[in-house]
């Protein structure tokens, strides 16, 4: 666990400041805060509730994300390459020109985000990764 209880987004940007490595942010909630722009590189975000958060042009480079709760977070032109999304819950987050190049989305359910994939993948012949979509009953 996180010896950060739940966070403003001034409290985040004085963290970041002064961080010397990566944040941990295990299991925090960020529940719709406004993250645009944040540098977040490498960060523990495990188990994190970002649940509506502004995640706008924020750079979550090698970021781990495992299990947080994404559903309904803005990241477009979020920088989340090499970012580990494994089982994250992704429903209704917007991914427009957001990177995730090599981005790990083992577990992920991609039918309910807003993903155009030749946009957020590039060539959809050269992909890297290997998604999950599930068909709509």
């Amino acid at each position: 666990m996180s010896n950060h209880p739940d966070l403003t987004r001034n409290e985040l940007i004085k963290l970041i400041a002064v961080a010397t490595q990566p944040l941990n942010l295990q299991g925090v909630d960020l529940n719709s805060l406004n993250l645009e722009g944040l540098n977040l590189t490498g960060a523990n975000l495990r188990g994190a509730n970002l649940n509506e958060a502004n995640l706008r042009e924020a750079d979550l480079t090698s970021a781990d994300l495992t299990g947080a709760d994404l559903s309904e977070a803005d990241l477009c032109d979020a920088d989340l390459t090499k970012a580990n999304l494994t089982n994250a819950n992704i429903y209704g987050a917007h991914f427009d020109c957001a990177n995730l190049t090599d981005t790990d989305l083992t577990g992920v359910d991609l039918s309910e985000a807003d993903l155009e994939l030749d946009r957020v993948f590039g060539d959809p012949k050269s992909r890297l990764l290997q998604v999950t979509r599930h068909s709509r009953t």
